[in-house]
This record gives C-alpha cells, sequence and structure tokens, in this order.
C-alpha cells in the first residue's frame, strides 16, 4: 500500500549574505541603509521577482503556473550533496533567464485547488463566505467533485512507501503547449523503474493539451530514493 504526498519545498533561490534596503526603524537598533541579511525571506525576494518577470511576458496564464514553470525550468541538484534530496531543495534551483520558456506547462487551475482541500475535510473556515459557490456541511465541502493529491496537476510525484523495499504508484498529468505551435517531446526517466504511457506527445498549436500517465515500481534499500522525468 502506497501513500501518496505533495512534495515540498518547490525549489530554491539564492539566500545567504544578500545586500538588501534595510529599514532605518530596526528592532536591532541599528541606522543603516542596507544590510547583509541571510535566510528563507532573503530567498523570497528573488522567487517574487522571478514570477513577477514571467507575469509580464505570460499575463493570461493561471496564477498557478507561475510557481510551477519556476519548477519545471530548475537546475535540477544532485541528491549527492544533501541526505534530503528533494526534501532540501525540492525542483532544484531557481533559474531566472529559462523560466520564461518552459514549454510545456502543468496547468491546474484554483478549482482543482480548492476540490483538493475539500477532499482532506477542509471546511468554510480556510474559504471566504460564499467563495466559488461551495456548499459546506459537519464534514467540510459536499457539492464540488473531490480529487486526491496524486491526481493534482501537479510537476511533482511523490511516493510513501509502507512496505519497506517496494515502491508502487501511478500518477496522470496533463501538460499545456505554450512554445512552439508544433513540437514532439519524449519522456526520458532517471532513476527507479519509470514508465509513461503516451511516451511521445506531439503538438500542433499553442494551448493544446496533452495527457500522460506515469508509472513507479522498484524497489528501495535506503530512506530516500530520488528519480525524475525530463
Amino acid at each position: 500500500m502506497q501513500i501518496h504526498k505533495l512534495c515540498k519545498p518547490d525549489l530554491i533561490a539564492p539566500g545567504v549574505d544578500i545586500i538588501a534596503s534595510w529599514s532605518p526603524i530596526s528592532i536591532e537598533g541599528r541606522k543603516l541603509g542596507f544590510n547583509i541579511v541571510s535566510g528563507t525571506s532573503m530567498a523570497y525576494p528573488y522567487v517574487s521577482c522571478a514570477a513577477g518577470c514571467i507575469k509580464s511576458f505570460r499575463p493570461i496564464w493561471s496564477l498557478c503556473c507561475y510557481p510551477i514553470s519556476l519548477m519545471t525550468t530548475a537546475k535540477q541538484l544532485s541528491a549527492t550533496n544533501n541526505q534530503d534530496a528533494e526534501f532540501a531543495y525540492g525542483a532544484g534551483q531557481i533559474d531566472p533567464v529559462k523560466v520564461l520558456n518552459p514549454n510545456l506547462i502543468y496547468d491546474a487551475g484554483k478549482m482543482a485547488y480548492i476540490r483538493l482541500l475539500c477532499k482532506l475535510v477542509y471546511n468554510k473556515s480556510v474559504f471566504s463566505k460564499g467563495c466559488y459557490n461551495i456548499s459546506y456541511n459537519s464534514r467540510g465541502c459536499y457539492n464540488v467533485s473531490y480529487i486526491s493529491v496524486e491526481d493534482l496537476n501537479y510537476p511533482s510525484f511523490a511516493l510513501r512507501a509502507l512496505n519497506p523495499h517496494i515502491v508502487r504508484g501511478t500518477f496522470k498529468r496533463t501538460v499545456t503547449n505554450i512554445g512552439s505551435p508544433s513540437g514532439t517531446f519524449m519522456a526520458v526517466s532517471n532513476g527507479l523503474n519509470i514508465s509513461v504511457k503516451s511516451v511521445v506527445l506531439s503538438f500542433t498549436s499553442i494551448g493544446k493539451k496533452k495527457t500522460f500517465i506515469l508509472t513507479i515500481d522498484g524497489s528501495i534499500k535506503e530512506s530516500i530514493i530520488s528519480a525524475s522525468l525530463i
């Protein structure tokens, strides 16, 4: 039996010794125009700026496409340098240049995330009153079709193996062509035993969608095993 999870973090960005403006009203009492700071708070502006740049070039994308395109164009990192692997760096290091041309995107739309929250038995406390015409009862939402984590159109695939040696799971994903009007993409996998149904996706127009099925089947000896699909 497998439990499917949504792998976090999504990606990483520079956040060590970043020169940034510094508020004159500092709790530390330092009167500086600029300061050198490290931490997640300093990596956030990089990601925000990249997302804003994408939006200026791709203004009609749905909001979920911005972080997803950052993930699919990120520089892949090696698990040999960090034992936590994807749980440490997600899809990899942000690449603000490549992100403008991801070719294919995983477009889920906000309603898919709401349906997922409903599946996880969240209730009206997480939504605005009357939001999205969702009705609620004591168990949460009841007038929407639910989706599971593994069905969310997201560019990561995570499995938790309850059997300590066997990993099996199936994921369905849909990609949208936003590159050239015509193009052919072939799925290439690395690690474990990964097979893709519809291994070749051919597009004839921008905005065209194609669906594929990803199956993972393998044995593991370590606590975390990394693999990738390109």
